[in-house]
């Protein structure tokens, strides 16, 4: 026989929302009992502080708690990367079609023998880019695709060399092109860049020639170079003022899903902050930043609107804007929304500056909400899952009556409801308990105590069918009756379950 399940299942229901599933189920000392007697058990009990709620409600990693144990929750809205360095540093793609020709001094002239020869000439290239003037640079990526074409002479080697780019070992880049072979393709990654004058780069051509007839007038050299794919890890240069829009569009959850209702915070303290780390000034105009939801008037996180800052240039977080607000929040979701415009180089200065891949400038709005508050109707519903189909003889059960006693020093009223439910014809079998309070609440920091009895005869278990429920519902309002109150560490709930059984028959009392 499995009897003890059934104590164990209305232990657990009953206090499943306290996490009560860790209490103890001791019937060690119990072989059996004898027809028309009755048994009282103190099945279960449990002490629980505020700290290990709110690690039920998984919030312990966002709660922060005071020397005096007084409790905060904390709201983190992050911008991050409102402009970012990458933005910045790329060259468009380029297309260079260009002629170079050299006067022939002897057109006309047949040579007695092919003779080879050397002509010299310099293709600029300049890096086009709405916002950065580069000085030197590292390349993560760029490659040319390059061509050399002449109708007149026989082209052998065509050798480039420069000394702008540098490999890593610090020598001059150079590049050996045949155009037997078409086009051919040079790539920049990795390699170092620098100029005497911003976002320029000279390509020194070498080009080997054949000629034997020299009929023309003049020697010819068609250069095609297309450039792609331009983007820079680090540079140092000048950055002209560039303007961006940013939005901040998200939901977030204060409670667990479970939770449903309002709640009003007050002393809620707001912090506005920006990091820079491009090493340019830079300013800031936040228009927008405003909580909304469910049942919540949209209000403003931060008064006056707009708030125009500087965004000094800085590798941590700096404090631009503290306000204290009032207001209510849904417990189980809200909508954040902030939006800015952000000018970089407001001045359009033209210093010097480094500026990386990784640069960016961020902003941060934290909500540091203290646990004072006023719970309007603070709704939690969950479902426990059951096995009762595993009882053997329950015909043997009279009445069961179970007596669960709460101490409390924690400052909100628990009222709710437990219904047995059967999910495969989605019908609630049973109520256990029908609006019942639960936990009073304690105001003035002594312990309330609260006694609920639970009675199930034999009728109510066959009438009802509560043996073909595998759920129970968990049905719970939380208020604080109009009070203002303070979540402390060291408040607490501690309970007592107590089984009292009416059988009949023998019953053996499976240990196991």
């Amino acid at each position: 026989m499995r009897y003890n399940k059934l104590i164990a299942f209305f232990a657990l229901c009953s206090l499943f929302f306290t996490a009560c599933n860790k209490g103890h189920y001791d019937l060690s000392n119990v072989n059996g009992v004898h027809t028309q007697g009755e048994m009282l058990l103190p099945i279960a009990s449990g002490n629980y502080t505020m700290v290990d709620l709110m690690e039920r409600f998984q919030m312990d990693s966002l709660i922060d708690y005071d020397p005096e144990g007084n409790m905060s929750y904390n709201l983190l809205f992050e911008q991050m990367g409102l402009v970012e360095g990458s933005e910045l540093l790329k060259f468009k793609d380029l297309t260079v079609n260009e002629t170079h020709s050299f006067v022939n001094p002897a057109p006309g002239i047949v040579l007695p023998a092919p003779i080879d020869t050397t002509f010299s000439f310099t293709q600029t290239i300049h890096f086009e880019s709405e916002h950065i003037g580069v000085r030197s640079a590292t390349m993560e990526s760029g490659r040319f695709q390059l061509d050399v074409t002449s109708d007149v002479v026989d082209v052998r080697k065509i050798t480039v060399r420069t000394p702008d780019i540098k490999d890593k070992e610090g020598n001059d880049f150079y590049f050996v092109y045949f155009p037997g072979t078409g086009l051919s393709t040079f790539d920049l990654s990795g390699m170092s860049y620098q100029t005497a004058e911003s976002n320029r780069l000279n390509l020194n051509f070498e080009v080997q020639i054949k000629v034997e007839e020299l009929p023309m007038s003049d020697f010819v050299f068609d250069v095609s170079l297309v450039g792609t794919d331009f983007v820079i890890e680090e540079m140092s240069g000048y950055v002209s003022t560039y303007s961006k829009r940013n939005q901040l569009d998200t939901i977030f959850n204060v409670f667990p899903d479970k939770l449903s209702g309002m709640i009003g915070v007050e002393n809620v303290l707001v912090t506005l902050s920006e990091r820079n780390t491009f090493g340019i000034g830079a300013e800031i105009v936040v228009d927008t930043a405003q909580i909304s939801g469910d049942g919540i008037e949209p209000f403003d996180l931060i008064s006056p609107l707009p708030l125009e800052f500087e965004a000094v240039p800085s590798p941590i977080f700096t404090q631009v804007f503290q306000q204290y607000l009032d207001s209510r929040l849904n417990a189980h979701a809200g909508h954040a929304y902030i939006s800015s415009d952000l000018i970089l180089n407001p001045e359009g200065n033209q210093d010097l500056v480094m500026v990386n891949d990784e640069s960016a400038i961020d902003l941060r709005v934290h909500a540091h909400v203290p646990f004072e508050f006023n719970v309007d109707d603070i709704h939690y519903i969950d479902t426990v899952n059951l096995r009762l189909s595993e009882l053997e003889s329950p015909e043997w059960i009279k009445k069961m009556t179970l007596e669960l006693t709460f101490v409390s020093t924690i400052p909100f009223n628990l009222n709710g409801n437990f219904m047995m439910y059967d999910s495969e014809h989605d019908v609630v079998t049973y109520t256990l308990l029908d609006d019942a309070t639960l936990i009073a609440s304690s105001y003035d920091g002594q312990p309330t105590t609260t006694q609920v009895t639970i009675e199930i005869t034999d009728e109510d278990l066959i009438q009802h069918n509560i043996f073909a429920s595998d759920r129970i519902i968990l049905d719970f309002d939380l208020g604080t009756e109009s009070h203002d109150v303070v979540l402390n560490a060291s408040q607490y709930l501690n309970f007592t379950l107590k089984s009292k059984v009416q059988y009949g028959g023998v019953i053996e009392l499976n240990k196991n």
